[in-house]
């Protein structure tokens, strides 16, 4: 990881990643050293770890912090054809001006990206084939509470619906574990006819950027449910029965604020819709 990389100031300002814990913001940072000259990197934890924070005891898994960066957008994750498991920064060449790049030996392998990297099938930094087994079984990472009637799923983290068994002979060791569904992409457009539809009284979306994409991609994600148009016409549903969202006045000194979908699929303002936080909102 012996790569000089600079970290400009408004780093510091992000907003989603300021709301992760500071070990996590850290790894983000230290993940434009780990990243090559395109912003690709291997994604084994163990590895991570080693590369990026060896010397620091932290109570989140390496795993943890990974899920939680491709949850906000900062990083994606995906599987390559040759069994390993891959990130690439987002928006890596925002961040730096690489003189004299050197051409990424991962970006040319066929990487399915967006299946996350949860801890089943993967090694994490504490553990080896030897001791695989028991260990880890019923672990539920990344997860958002649930509210309004809908349910989330496990997070934005995908759960681990096999857990590890010691009949299994190892299969889900990496180059030889069952293959998940690959999760279909995000339908941007219709779930943002969805918005206008159950929705009409809110600003209505006239251009959606790739930022903006990827907010929305990652909700997508984050939960099998979620992958249903569905699920997001309940959801916006939802939004009509939270009148601080919508706009009305619930109190005497309040002002006057109504959602955007933006505003809607930012992590910590999902999770706060979820969970029923705006229901009975007073000031």
């Amino acid at each position: 990881m012996a790569r000089i990389r600079t970290i400009k100031p408004e780093f510091w300002k992000h907003e989603d990643l300021s709301a992760l814990p500071e070990i996590t913001h850290m790894l983000a940072a230290a993940l434009l050293n780990h990243a090559d000259d395109e912003g690709y990197f291997n994604a084994n934890p163990a590895l991570v770890k080693a590369e990026c924070l060896p010397l620091r005891e932290y109570s989140l898994s390496t795993q943890e912090m990974l899920n939680q960066l491709s949850n906000v957008g900062y990083i994606e994750l995906g599987a390559g054809a040759d069994g390993k498991r891959y990130g690439r920064v987002v928006k890596f060449d925002e961040h730096q001006r690489v003189n004299r790049p050197t051409a990424s030996k991962i970006k040319v392998i066929h990487i399915v990206w967006g299946d996350g990297l949860s801890t089943h099938g993967a090694l994490s930094e504490d553990s080896s084939p030897e001791r695989k087994g028991k260990e880890g079984k019923g672990k539920e990472q990344g997860r958002e509470p649930t509210g309004v009637g809908l349910s989330t799923g496990g997070g934005d983290a995908a759960p681990d619906d096999h857990a590890d068994d010691e009949g299994e002979e190892g299969q889900h060791l990496l180059g030889n574990r069952p293959k998940k569904p690959a999760v279909p992409n995000c339908p941007h457009m219709e779930i943002i006819d969805l918005y206008h539809e159950v929705l009409p009284e809110l600003a209505q979306v006239r251009v959606w950027e790739e930022d903006r994409k990827e907010l929305l991609r990652a909700r997508w994600k984050g939960a099998p449910e979620r992958q249903s148009l569905d699920w997001w016409r309940e959801f916006f549903t939802s939004v009509r029965d939270m009148p601080f969202l919508m706009g009305e006045r619930t109190g005497r000194d309040d002002r006057a604020f109504a959602c955007t979908l933006e505003w809607l699929v930012r992590p910590k303002n999902f999770a706060k819709v979820l969970e029923g936080n705006y229901l009975e909102l007073r000031r």
